[in-house]
C-alpha cells in the first residue's frame, strides 16, 4: 500500500490522543471515577470515604446511581491495576440543592 494521507495520519493522531491513559497514571481515586464514569458527572457524586478496603461514594441521583452500578466493575479493575485494590460502597443520597 501506498503513503499515508496526511488526513488519514491526523485520524490516527487523534485517535491515539483520545484513548484511555494506562492507570498506572492515575493520580487518585477521583481521576479513575473520572475517566470511566465521566468528567461531565462530577458534581453528581461525592467520594465520601477512602479505606484500605473500600471506597464510599455518595450519588446524588438514581440515574447516576445505575450508571455506577453499572460500571462497578470497570471501576474496579482499573483501581486494582493501578495497585489499589478498593471495592465501592454506592450510597443514594438526596442533594442538598434539591432538599432546599
Amino acid at each position: 500500500m501506498g503513503d499515508l494521507k496526511p488526513i488519514q495520519i491526523a485520524l490516527k493522531r487523534i485517535e491515539s490522543w483520545l484513548e484511555v491513559r494506562p492507570s498506572s497514571e492515575y493520580e487518585s481515586v477521583s481521576e479513575v471515577l473520572k475517566d470511566v464514569v465521566g468528567e461531565q458527572f462530577i458534581s453528581g457524586y461525592a467520594i465520601e470515604r477512602v479505606t484500605g478496603e473500600t471506597v464510599e461514594i455518595s450519588v446524588f441521583s438514581v440515574q447516576l446511581l445505575t450508571l455506577f452500578r453499572m460500571k462497578r466493575s470497570q471501576i474496579e479493575n482499573r483501581l486494582t491495576q493501578d495497585g489499589t485494590p478498593l471495592k465501592l460502597k454506592l450510597r443514594l443520597k438526596a442533594n442538598n440543592a434539591v432538599q432546599g
